[in-house]
């Protein structure tokens, strides 16, 4: 009797191990089709698991897993740029929703990411760390960005007649959003056919 007792239980835990493959390959496909990526952190806040189509085994995995957020060199596009809120927020175990970062990243260069991440828990209370998903914003903050500068230009033009002086501003917003430190503005000589 007991030899069908046991013979039943690893039976069961066979079957539930299946089921739990199939639960995690699901999740990995899905997670695989998206521009997202799934995280998980110690309670230190240390990245120890990342999974998701966004980021592949490598070098550049191996740079993130054992370093917080703030120790990849990023920084927060609100709050000044000073990680201080979120860090307290992470001690709380509070939960937090499309936090706003940018960072350079070794292989693309500058990019900007949407994290949302909930806190991890024992049957004590005790914070075990976060899980979480990060989406690469980059695109969408180019995007407001140049949105802002068009109807930056477009204010600039029209509030004024003075035309070199409109171009001035303009040129000045375009090289502020663009990060650039100057900035020509060549046309074309119609008597002499030079640019100038």
């Amino acid at each position: 009797m007991k030899t069908n007792n046991i013979h039943q239980a690893v039976t069961d835990l066979e079957t539930l191990r299946h089921a739990l493959q199939e639960c995690e390959d699901r999740f990995l496909d899905i997670i695989g089709l998206t521009s997202e990526y799934y995280w998980e952190q110690d309670r230190e806040f240390r990245f120890t698991r990342i999974l998701g189509s966004a980021i592949s085994p490598g070098p550049r995995l191996q740079a993130i897993l054992g370093k917080t957020r703030w120790e990849l060199g990023g920084t927060p596009l609100v709050d000044g740029g000073s990680w201080d809120k979120h860090r307290a927020l992470l001690a709380e175990g509070k939960p937090f929703s499309d936090f706003r970062h940018k960072r350079n990243d070794p292989v693309v260069g500058l990019i900007y990411l949407s994290t949302t991440g909930k806190a991890v828990f024992d049957q004590t209370g005790q914070l075990l760390g976060y899980h979480g998903v990060t989406r690469d914003i980059t695109r969408i903050i180019r995007e407001e960005r140049l949105l802002a500068l068009g109807n930056e230009v477009t204010r600039i033009l029209a509030g004024t007649d003075d035309i070199p002086k409109a171009l001035r501003a303009a040129m000045d917003a375009i090289c502020k959003t663009e990060g650039w430190t100057a900035g020509q503005f060549w046309k074309v000589d119609p008597a002499k056919d030079v640019l100038q």
